[in-house]
C-alpha cells in the first residue's frame, strides 16, 4: 500500500472524528445562586454564547442580581421559574403591578404564547362604592379617589354603570382557564404571575429522557437529544480526543494492512474452505421463538443498580430467573405503569418512603400513611415537587381529611379554609361557586379562606369545618371558590435533596449499603456513546465488515479449490434436512417423582420458597378443616430428585416433558 493511499484512509477515518467531537457544550448558567437555571433554548447574556440559545430566549441579569426575560412589544418581566418539560416559564412584574403591564400587554414578536385567554373588563369606580360594596380593587393602580376592578363578567361590569366607567376590554394571558361561574370582581391578574408557553424548538423529550437539547450544528436550526457531559472538561477533551486519533488512525491503518495480507495467505483460505465445508455437512436445527421481538423489548424501562442494589416495588435482590443476585452498577429493566406515565428514579425507585404503585389502568399513585392513595400527574425532580390528585375527582373531599404526618412530603403553602353547607333553596349570587362533588340534591357546599365571608352567610348557612387546606399559593381566595378542588395537589420534599445532582444531569442515590447518605454519579444512559467514540466503533465495524469478507470472498473466487467446493456444498444442500428435537420424559417416568400436598404453613424443605419459579405464582396454603367442600382443593408440589427443587406438578410436567432437567439448575440425572 502506497504511502498516499495510507494518508487517505488515514483523512477518511480521522475527519469525521475530530469533526463529530466538536459539539457545542453549552453549561447551565445562573445570574445568582438561588436563581433559575438558564440552558437551552435559552441562554444568558454576558455568562453564555449566543450559539447556546435560539433566538428570542436570549435572557439578562439585573443589578440584583435577577433573571429577565425583554419581551420586545412589552418590557422587561422577571423570570421566577422555567418548566422545561412542560416549556412555560413564569414572569412577575418588577414593580409589583402586573396589572398595569397587562392593560398594554403584547405578546407579538416573540416566541411565547398564552397558555390560555381570558376576556377582562378594567373598571374605574369611586372609592365610597367599591369601599361599600366591599369589592376586591387592585391597589397599584387606584389612588386616593378611584379604585380600579376588574371582572370577566361583561354583565357583571354593565351593571356598575354610570357609578363605574369602563376603562378598557381586553384578552389577558392566563395560568388556567376561567369559567362563567367564577365571574367576579378579582384581582387575580395582578396577585398570579403570568404564565407564558413555546411549542418551538420542542426539547421536552430531551429533557424527561435526561438528555441535554441543543443545535445540531451550527448552520441548522434543527435540534436533537445530546448525552450531557460536564462543563469546564471541554478544552481538556478535545486535545485528549485529538491525541487519541492520532494513534488509533496510524493502528488501524496497520491493523488493515495485516489483515489483507493474512486474507491471501494460503494458510488461511484452506482453514476457510474446510470450515465451510464442515459447517454444511451439520445437520440443521430449528428453533422456534414464540416471545416478544426486540422493539418491543427495548420499549420497557431500565434502571442502573446503585451501591444499595434497592428496587421499588415487591422486587427482591435476586433475579427470578438466574437465581443471582444483583450486583452494584448492573442495569436491570423494571416494568412501567404505562408507555406515557410519568418516568420514576430516586427517591420514588430506591427510597422506602417513597411509595409508589400502578393501577389497573396503567397509572401512577402515591400512598400516603394516613391520606390514601393519590393519582400522580407529575414529578419534577429539579424542584423536588410532585403534583397529585383524587382518583375520583374529588381533591375537597380529600382534604377534608387530609393528613400528611408519616410521610417525607410537605405542602407548599397552607391557607386557613372555611367549609360551608347552604340549603339550594338560598338564593346566592352566580359568581358564588360551589363545590359540586361534595353537593347534593338538597344543600351546596362551598369554600373560603375569608372567614368574615363565611360568618356573613349565617344563619342561612352553616360551617362544616375550618382547617388548614395545602395550597399551591401563598394566598387563599378572598372569596367563595371551587378552585382547590379543580386544581392539582402540589407536595414538595426536602429529604433526600438531590436537586444539585438533577440541575446538572446527574443521577442521584445512596453514596453505600450501609449509609443513607447521598451523592451524584454519572447520568449517561446505557445505549448513550459520546460522538468520537461512536464514530470509532463505526469506523471499525466498516473494517471489520467489508474488508475481511472482501479479501476473503477475492481469495476464495481465486482459489483452484473453489468449484469443487461449491460442488460440494451444493451436494450436501440437496439431501434432506434433519431437524433435531429435544427428547423429555416420559409421564411415567415423571410420575415416580416425590409429590407433596402443602399445609396451611406452605413450608417447605430444603430452599425451596413459596413461590413455584416457573408461573412465579405464590403455592396456596391447605384451606384447613372449616373451609367448605366448594374451596377445600390441595396444592400439590412436585420434587425434582438430586437437586429436590419443587414446582406445581402442572408446571414441573409440562417442562419435564419437553427438556427433562431441572428449570433452576439443569440437573439432567432426574
Amino acid at each position: 500500500m502506497t504511502f498516499s493511499k495510507q494518508l487517505f484512509l488515514y483523512l477518511f477515518f480521522l475527519f469525521p472524528l475530530l469533526h463529530a467531537s466538536h459539539t457545542n457544550q453549552c453549561s447551565s448558567s445562573s445570574c445568582g445562586l438561588d436563581d433559575v437555571h438558564v440552558r437551552f433554548p435559552f441562554w444568558l447574556l454576558s455568562k453564555q454564547p449566543e450559539f447556546c440559545g435560539h433566538a428570542g430566549f436570549n435572557l439578562q441579569c439585573t443589578s440584583s442580581p435577577k433573571t429577565a426575560l425583554k419581551l420586545p412589544n412589552s418590557g422587561t418581566f422577571l423570570v421566577r421559574e422555567i418548566d422545561y418539560i412542560s416549556q412555560q416559564i413564569r414572569l412577575h412584574d418588577p414593580e409589583n403591578c402586573l396589572a398595569r403591564k397587562l392593560l398594554t400587554f403584547d405578546i407579538s414578536g416573540s416566541p411565547f404564547s398564552a397558555l390560555y385567554l381570558a376576556s377582562y373588563t378594567f373598571l374605574s369606580c369611586p372609592n365610597e362604592v367599591a369601599k361599600s360594596s366591599r369589592f376586591d380593587s387592585i391597589p397599584c393602580l387606584g389612588n386616593l379617589t378611584t379604585s380600579f376592578l376588574a371582572t370577566t363578567s361583561l354583565d357583571l361590569a354593565n351593571s356598575m354603570l354610570p357609578s363605574c366607567q369602563i376603562v378598557k376590554t381586553l384578552a389577558i394571558p392566563v395560568s388556567r382557564r376561567v369559567t362563567a361561574r367564577k365571574s367576579r370582581f378579582s384581582t387575580d391578574v395582578n396577585d398570579k404571575d403570568l404564565w407564558l408557553k413555546w411549542d418551538s424548538p420542542s426539547c421536552s423529550h430531551c429533557e424527561r429522557d435526561y438528555l441535554r437539547c441543543g443545535f445540531i450544528s451550527n448552520t441548522s436550526l434543527q435540534v436533537k437529544c445530546f448525552p450531557f457531559e460536564k462543563s469546564g472538561n471541554n478544552t481538556r477533551l478535545q486535545v485528549l480526543k485529538i491525541m487519541i486519533l492520532s494513534i488509533i488512525g496510524p493502528v488501524m491503518i496497520f491493523a488493515t494492512c495485516i489483515a489483507i495480507g493474512v486474507c491471501t495467505s494460503e494458510r488461511f483460505a484452506s482453514r476457510i474452505q474446510r470450515n465451510v465445508a464442515i459447517a454444511a455437512l451439520q445437520p440443521n436445527e430449528v428453533i422456534i421463538t414464540t416471545g416478544l421481538d426486540e422493539s418491543t423489548i427495548e420499549s420497557y424501562k431500565k434502571m442502573e443498580l446503585g451501591e444499595s442494589r434497592r428496587l421499588p416495588g415487591t422486587n427482591d435482590i435476586v433475579c427470578p430467573i438466574c437465581l443471582s443476585e444483583y450486583v452494584s452498577k448492573e442495569t436491570v429493566r423494571p416494568l412501567r405503569c404505562g408507555p406515557v406515565d410519568v418516568p420514576i428514579r430516586f427517591p420514588f425507585c430506591d427510597h422506602a418512603q417513597f411509595n409508589l404503585h400502578c393501577t389497573d389502568l396503567n397509572k401512577t399513585v402515591l400512598e400516603l400513611p394516613m391520606s390514601g392513595t393519590f393519582l400522580v400527574h407529575d414529578i419534577d425532580y429539579r424542584k423536588q415537587k410532585i403534583y397529585i390528585n383524587d382518583p375520583e375527582n374529588c381533591l375537597a373531599k380529600r382534604l377534608l381529611t387530609f393528613n400528611i404526618s408519616g410521610s417525607p412530603f410537605s405542602p407548599r403553602f397552607e391557607i386557613f379554609y372555611t367549609f360551608l353547607t347552604c340549603p339550594n333553596e338560598v338564593v346566592l349570587p352566580s359568581w358564588y361557586p360551589s363545590i359540586p362533588c361534595l353537593s347534593n340534591s338538597t344543600s351546596s357546599f362551598f369554600a373560603t379562606s375569608n372567614f368574615a365571608l363565611a360568618q356573613s352567610m349565617l344563619p342561612s348557612c352553616q360551617i362544616v369545618k375550618r382547617l388548614h387546606v395545602p395550597s399551591n399559593l401563598p394566598f387563599g381566595e378572598t372569596r367563595f371558590s371551587s378552585y382547590l378542588n379543580n386544581q392539582n395537589l402540589l407536595l414538595e420534599w426536602d429529604s433526600p435533596d438531590c436537586r444539585g445532582c438533577e440541575v446538572d444531569y446527574l443521577r442521584c442515590g445512596f453514596k453505600n449499603k450501609a449509609s443513607l447518605e447521598i451523592k451524584c454519579f454519572d447520568a449517561k444512559k446505557s445505549g448513550h456513546l459520546s460522538s468520537g467514540v461512536l464514530v470509532l466503533v463505526i469506523s471499525l465495524s466498516a473494517v471489520t465488515v467489508f474488508v475481511f469478507p472482501t479479501c476473503i470472498a477475492i481469495r476464495l473466487y481465486n482459489s483452484e479449490s473453489f468449484d469443487s467446493l461449491a460442488i460440494a456444498a451444493a451436494t450436501v444442500m440437496q439431501q434432506p434436512r434433519e431437524v433435531m428435537t429435544t427428547r423429555g420424559l416420559d409421564q411415567s417416568t415423571i410420575e415416580t417423582f416425590k409429590k407433596m400436598e402443602l399445609g396451611e404453613s406452605r413450608r417447605i424443605s430444603g430452599t425451596n420458597g413459596i413461590v413455584c419459579p416457573i408461573c412465579l405464582s405464590e403455592y396456596e396454603p391447605h384451606p384447613g378443616p372449616r373451609a367448605s367442600h366448594e374451596y377445600a382443593s390441595k396444592e400439590t408440589v412436585r420434587f425434582v430428585p438430586e437437586c429436590d427443587h419443587c414446582f406445581h406438578v402442572k408446571c414441573i410436567d409440562v417442562w419435564l416433558k419437553i427438556h427433562g432437567s431441572c428449570p433452576l439448575c439443569r440437573n439432567t440425572r432426574a
